[in-house]
């Protein structure tokens, strides 16, 4: 029995020596780890691709389950909402659709969302100037509006439809 406990201590030595000298070997902690020299690609469309990558940056809920369409549109979800992305021959469209996880809160809960898809097309819009925007639409005074250089389209909800909006940007 003593035998037997002597060859694990040492095989357990062994094994801690090991890992201890690997662990410290001078290479490993003289490299930093290289950031990536090319983006993530979640579609092949390039500029689908980066619409993407720069609303998960501004978004505190990035695209989640990407899924690309033909060559001119993709499908994500981000806020629990739908949204398909389109990159068309003369503009680039959001459409916001709701699900039904966010139903109950309908068209007024997708404000953070299409202000997220506003930030990426045209960054000088101001959360105010949009505030006031979304308030007037949702309180039914306006169903399509220009703000900066996009155009928004509200559709309110309906017995046949969920409402949703679509923002687009002329190119």
């Amino acid at each position: 029995m003593k035998n037997s406990a002597h060859k694990y201590i040492i095989i357990l030595l062994f094994i801690c020596l090991t890992l201890f000298t690997t662990g410290c070997s001078s290479s490993a902690a003289s490299e930093p780890p290289q950031p990536s020299e090319t983006p993530f690609k979640y579609v092949d469309n390039e500029a689908l691709n980066d619409f993407i990558i720069k609303y998960n940056k501004v978004s505190e809920s990035a695209f989640s389950d990407v899924r690309a369409g033909r060559s001119y549109n993709c499908y994500a979800f981000s806020y629990g909402y739908y949204i398909e992305l389109r990159d068309l021959n003369n503009s680039f469209e959001a459409l916001i659709n709701q699900t039904n996880d966010t139903a109950e809160s309908g068209v007024s809960g997708m404000k953070t969302v299409v202000y997220d898809v506003i930030r990426v097309l045209d960054d000088t819009i101001s959360f105010d100037d949009y505030n006031q925007l979304f308030d007037k639409v949702i309180e039914g005074y306006a169903s399509e509006n220009e703000i900066g250089n996009l155009n928004i389209t509200f559709y309110p909800d309906t017995d046949h439809s969920r409402g949703h909006f679509t923002v687009a940007r002329n190119k």
